[in-house]
């Protein structure tokens, strides 16, 4: 990734003195580190310089050592997967509108701005077969690429900065119009959710705001595999009854084996993650779509329609 994109993120973060919680600080810098080749607190030092240390909550002291630094990230920042993909994500774009102040009628107005020709229904289109209809919005994609991605498994990239007016004027634009609105489709990624995700979902449902943190579907299961010997010594102490702890280790080993065989809760369900056109998709759920269509690279594509179950198919085209 390019260390000047990260720093203009942190730079418009800061400018709009949204506060961040001190993990998602710590993946902007890690990725910065990455990018830079530095370490993660050097890559802090760099970055407090352009004020991130102003939007993080529970931060260092500024000018803290190198070591309290990496005392306080801990080494659960130093896993190289990419930034964590959560539900949730529709919910905390939608507490940026005011939907009890919303006017239509005025924010109709600012839709033509921002979209001129879908507002006056001159958008052009090249072929109708890379068209994909929805409850109120067409969308413009590419024939043998799309995916709908539903509101429970949504995402935007990190650090993408949502503009209150323009999310409002999207609302607005599509609830008045007489006839449906025509976007670009946005483009995206898709990741199946695994055991790792519905683990890191739930440790970092209260830090990030989320609403429903992913699920193995059980709630013990969810216990476990976020704290495996806090559940366990539930049923028994492995110093005075290891046959018994050991024997219930594996009992619930095998449910959550089984669990992502049968994909149960949200395993196995597919993330789609927004790399270009945001507002748009979020937008448009906001504005009461069902879901929306994505368009997928053709690797990802290939790797999506092979990797679905046969009873959600309905979600390719």
């Amino acid at each position: 990734m390019d260390p000047e994109f990260i720093e203009d993120v942190v730079r418009r973060i800061v400018a709009r003195n949204a506060k961040i919680s001190f993990r998602i600080a710590a993946r902007i810098a890690r990725d910065y580190a990455q990018a830079t080749g530095t370490t993660q607190a050097q890559a802090f030092v760099r970055l407090n310089q352009i004020g991130l240390n102003t939007v993080m909550i529970a931060a260092p002291p500024l000018g803290s050592s190198f070591e309290e630094w990496d005392r306080r990230l801990g080494s659960e920042f130093d896993s190289p997967r990419g930034p964590r993909t959560n539900p949730g994500h529709l919910q905390r774009v939608e507490r940026l509108v005011d939907f009890d102040q919303l006017d239509h009628s005025e924010t109709a107005e600012e839709f033509a701005a921002y979209y001129p020709e879908t507002a006056a229904g001159d958008y052009e289109v090249h072929n109708k077969a890379d068209l994909y209809y929805v409850r109120n919005v067409i969308w413009d994609g590419v024939e043998g690429k799309m995916v709908r991605a539903y509101p429970d498994y949504i995402q935007h990239i990190w650090g993408n900065i949502f503009d209150e007016d323009k999310l409002a004027a999207i609302i607005g634009g599509i609830n008045e119009a007489e006839e449906k609105v025509i976007f670009t489709a946005p483009y995206g990624t898709a990741n199946k959710i695994g055991l790792i995700d519905v683990k890191e979902s739930i440790e970092y449902s209260e830090d990030e705001g989320l609403d429903r943190p992913y699920t193995t579907g059980d709630e013990e299961l969810d216990r476990y595999l976020v704290d495996p010997e806090d559940v366990l010594h539930e049923y028994a102490d492995p110093d005075e009854e290891p046959d018994l702890y050991a024997s219930k280790k594996e009992e619930l080993d095998q449910e959550l084996k089984e669990a992502v065989e049968s994909e149960d809760g949200d395993l196995g369900q597919w993330a789609i993650t927004i790399r270009d056109g945001n507002h748009r998709a979020f937008g448009a759920l906001l504005a009461g779509e069902p879901y929306v269509y994505v368009m997928l690279s053709d690797n990802q594509y290939q790797d999506f329609k092979e990797g679905i179950k046969p009873e959600l198919e309905e979600i390719l085209e």
